[in-house]
């Protein structure tokens, strides 16, 4: 599934990086950017796969706002002793990187290695919708895995907010001997504030496969109070071959002061499949403000149901992409039900593959989120339960609409596992505003 971007604003970062500033990247971790980073009011990305050839990037600014920097991001596999190239052409202009983490040795004599360039004095990234077309990479000898811009912009609301970036070249697969069996948790620090606000984090991954299912994990930690929330499964070549970009939305409760990230080559969901191995390179975070603004996005779906194996399953939902917004979520099966109080991530997704019909003006067509709410089984209630689900609209009338539901109760115990599954009655509709 093509990850759908949402733009996002930052608010009181407590650790801010001003022009002159300069810091170290980072081979098997990530780390705070070699170059200065500006401020600005939001930050958004988008992202192409390169495996088979050049691309076009197509990233969408806020209507209006000015775009304060614009970085370009990519990753690829060399052999060891090569020399790679750190060159390639952003809408047919020369544009040399800097090697930002790596050539780390990853698997038999292939290496893995990241690059950066600040392309932002190509104007090539202006308010609204943009093409890039990424082409002549030669970087590496074996796999170029894809290109990512990290976009910073103001768009002239308040308060302004600074921006935190950290970016390198971290590479894990699950089967590897430490440092290379997993990643470095990230944790970026912010100031208090008194009520709820909502943060989104960009991620740039290479090198995840798309010729067969590779599972991950991708843990998400708000704190103080110690919530982590678990994105399963979400990297698989989302931007074409061999690159994936992320954008969540995180709910930040008030007082809250950190958020730690981590990737994992896990398969926690027991499939049984080999995890992915990947090369994380770019991680950014934005805290939106007070008056930040507002996100379009939301999926839909009264009186469905679906039966599996005679359970059946009964739903209705409101969901947004702006965690801002009101949501209800509320599942209903035999002696038991769910009923969504918060929801603390949401990530809206195009797929590629997916052709609705009719066409659809919505931005999206796949709703992956996580959330808390009260449980009620034979009437006993449970304060502390999760849900967490995929819900897909496929086109009208919804016979192709698929839901992937996992709820836990408040010990962590899974009540309701429902694998990926049609819709037998109902629609699932996305809507653009």
């Amino acid at each position: 599934m093509k990850q759908h971007l949402i733009p996002a604003t930052f608010a009181t970062i407590g650790i801010l990086f001003g022009a002159g500033t300069a810091w170290a990247d980072g081979t098997e971790t990530l780390g705070p950017p070699s170059i200065p980073i500006a401020s600005g009011t939001g930050v958004t990305g988008a992202g192409v796969g390169l495996r088979d050839g050049p691309g076009t990037i197509n990233i969408d600014v806020p209507v209006g706002a000015s775009v304060e920097q614009a970085i370009l991001y990519w990753s690829c596999m060399s052999s060891e002793g090569s020399a790679p190239d750190d060159m390639l052409s952003v809408n047919g202009t020369a544009v040399t990187g800097t090697l930002i983490g790596g050539p780390t040795t990853f698997f038999s004599n292939i290496q893995g290695s990241a690059y950066r360039a600040d392309i932002t004095g190509l104007n090539a990234v202006i308010d609204g919708m943009n093409s890039l077309s990424i082409s002549d990479l030669a970087a590496c000898d074996s796999i170029n895995n894809g290109a990512g811009v990290l976009v910073i912009f103001d768009d002239g609301s308040s308060p302004e907010a600074g921006i935190e970036v950290r970016d390198g070249a971290d590479l894990a697969f699950v089967n590897f001997s430490p440092p290379l069996d997993t990643t470095v948790p990230q944790t970026f620090t912010f100031d208090a504030s008194a009520f709820d606000r909502v943060a989104d984090l960009v991620m740039f991954f290479g090198s995840v496969a798309d010729d067969r299912f590779r599972p991950s994990a991708v843990d998400i930690t708000v704190s103080p109070g110690g919530v982590t929330t678990e994105l399963v499964n979400l990297l698989g070549s989302n931007d074409g071959s061999e690159h994936d970009t992320v954008v969540i939305s995180v709910a930040v409760p008030a007082g809250a002061t950190m958020i730690t990230v981590q990737a994992f080559s896990e398969d926690r969901e027991s499939t049984g499949a080999l995890p992915a191995s990947f090369i994380w390179n770019t991680a950014g975070v934005a805290v939106r403000g007070e008056e930040p603004p507002g996100l379009d996005g939301r999926i839909t779906g009264g009186g469905s149901n679906i039966t599996v194996d005679g359970l059946r399953i009964t739903k209705g939902l409101q969901l947004h992409c702006d965690l801002r917004n009101p949501n209800n979520f509320q599942i209903n099966w035999p002696g038991a039900a769910f009923h969504l109080e918060a929801l603390t991530v949401a990530n809206c997704t195009e797929d590629p593959d997916i052709i609705q019909q009719p066409p659809m003006s919505s931005p999206f067509d796949t709703f992956q989120a996580e959330g808390t709410g009260r449980l009620r089984i034979n009437g006993e209630r449970d304060e502390n339960a999760t849900v967490r689900f995929i819900l897909v609209d496929a086109g009208e009338p919804g016979t192709a609409d698929t839901a992937r539901i996992v709820i836990r109760d408040g010990d962590g115990n899974i009540v309701l596992d429902l694998p990926e599954t049609v819709l037998t009655h109902g629609n699932f509709q996305t809507h653009k505003d």
